[in-house]
């Protein structure tokens, strides 16, 4: 038969305040991370009059955004998607935005992606090969 030693008040006081800190670190962490956007941009097709670029989405940062909208802003570049927004985009879920660049040959297009959430951001990606 064994015998267990009675646990001392000191150490289990330490072990709660370790605990609470611990948590209370955590929960700061967590609150610290604010809705925000991944972004990657994938020539998906070259041809000699046009190139389409996929432009894909993911919502990061534990909340969902409200709108997420894409717009062209330089080059000669149109969305071909079915629609230039979504609504809402849930955390950790992905979509994904078509373009269209007419003329290959000329200076990049670049595309503005708009963030409407608790934390609106706005992002210019150029339509860019990563290579």
């Amino acid at each position: 038969m064994t015998t267990s030693r009675p646990i001392r008040p000191g150490r289990l006081g330490l072990a709660a305040i370790l605990g609470a800190a611990a948590g209370g670190a955590l929960w700061t962490r967590a609150a610290e991370i604010e809705p925000h956007l991944d972004l990657k941009v994938i020539r998906t097709q070259h041809s000699e009059n046009y190139d389409v670029w996929t432009v894909t989405i993911q919502a990061r940062g534990g909340e969902p955004i409200d709108e997420v909208r894409i717009e062209p802003v330089a080059g000669p570049v149109s969305i071909v998607s079915k629609q230039p927004y979504i609504r809402p985009l849930p955390a950790g879920w992905s979509t994904y935005f078509r373009v269209q660049v007419e003329a290959p040959g000329t200076p990049q297009g670049v595309v503005r992606i708009i963030q409407t959430a608790r934390v609106s951001r706005t992002y210019e990606v150029p339509l860019v090969d990563a290579f």
